[in-house]
């Protein structure tokens, strides 16, 4: 569940859709924050939240498996998410905390929850909804489906441990994609010197670990917080898009003046439960000449099963007749060798004074 596919799916949509959309509730946060909404008739406008600055980017190398493992044990007072390696959780950096994550989600798998995602741009408001199941040996399935109007869409990623099959559907246009995730880890095993190429190479391998990897990959992040909803204590991470990011999207002449339209977020908050899960992505747009900004998309995770048994059918991929994939592996192969370029680069200029 590549970043991109979530937005292309939802707030692609958005963009193009028609004027009468199906409504339903955002929270931001409290109440029924991590359950479906109900279905609301109003086009009320969410609440505006407070912008926090992010840290500087901080990349480095994984921590020890054995350090990051999950734990049974009741979560600390001083540390309600579990991440007690990253030492005091109101001092540790966003880029940290999603390493530890990752890490985590390795040792729930398999397991399974109930994808909710909630769109909220004006006045149109709509949900898509779907099921995703993460498996051992890389394998995943992400199932996503919208109805907005008489125009459907739908998301499909699929991986038996070797490739990673999506297929993309808005309205009557099908789109199919593999990449050979197998392969993606072995060209960034054989450079292991460069912290980018783990970012990647997860980039590569879609689902939850692929989506966290796009966050840390793009966007900085502030020092996390503590958050209690509903008497749950909750890490929040809040992140906003990298300049380098940015000055990718100015050079291929994206509103280079303008900043990012309407449909695309500028910046997100992950929230944690007790076991280090991601129940939550809030994803978040500026308001112009504030340092406010408004819930636009939200991302959750609910009916979360960790350590449960999948059978093997869960992860076959059966391409539709008459549409032939395209082969992407190439694209984040690509990213590796430069990535491995750009680290060389970078150990062979002498330091400045």
């Amino acid at each position: 569940m590549t970043l991109a596919a979530m937005l292309v799916l939802g707030l692609g949509l958005a963009a193009a859709g028609p004027d009468v959309w199906p409504t339903s509730a955002v929270s931001s946060r409290g109440g029924a924050a991590f359950a479906p909404p109900e279905t609301d008739q109003r086009a009320a406008s969410p609440p505006s939240l407070p912008i926090r600055q992010p840290r500087p980017r901080q990349f480095g190398g994984r921590q020890p498996g054995s350090a990051d493992r999950a734990s049974d044990a009741p979560p600390d007072a001083n540390d309600p998410a579990g991440v007690a390696a990253s030492g005091n959780i109101r001092s540790a950096s966003g880029e940290h905390i999603l390493q530890l994550v990752r890490q985590k989600l390795i040792d729930y798998q398999p397991f399974r929850a109930d994808v909710l995602e909630t769109v909220v741009i004006g006045s149109r408001k709509f949900a898509v909804t779907g099921e995703y199941i993460q498996g051992r040996d890389l394998k995943l399935r992400l199932q996503l489906r919208l109805q907005v109007g008489n125009t459907s869409g739908s998301l499909l990623e699929v991986c038996d441990g070797q490739v990673l099959s999506t297929r993309l559907q808005i309205g009557e246009e099908v789109e199919i994609t593999r990449r050979d995730v197998r392969q993606i880890l072995r060209a960034a095993v054989a450079q292991p010197d460069a912290p980018a190429n783990l970012l990647i190479a997860e980039l590569g391998l879609g689902g939850l670990s692929g989506l966290l990897a796009s966050l840390e990959r793009n966007m900085d992040f502030g020092q996390a917080r503590a958050e209690t909803i509903d008497g749950r204590r909750f890490t929040v991470i809040e992140g906003w898009w990298s300049d380098e990011f940015r000055e990718t999207w100015r050079k291929q002449g994206r509103r280079a003046r303008q900043g990012l339209p309407d449909y695309v977020p500028d910046g997100v908050r992950v929230y944690l439960d007790e076991s280090d899960f991601p129940r939550r992505f809030l994803y978040l747009k500026r308001i112009p000449g504030q340092e406010l900004a408004r819930p636009m998309a939200t991302l959750d995770f609910t009916r979360v099963v960790l350590r449960t048994a999948v059978a093997d059918d869960a992860f076959r991929f059966v391409p539709p007749d008459g549409v032939l994939p395209v082969d992407v592996t190439k694209r984040y192969l690509e990213q590796l060798r430069r990535a491995g370029e750009h680290e060389s680069g970078a150990e062979a200029r002498p330091a400045t004074p």
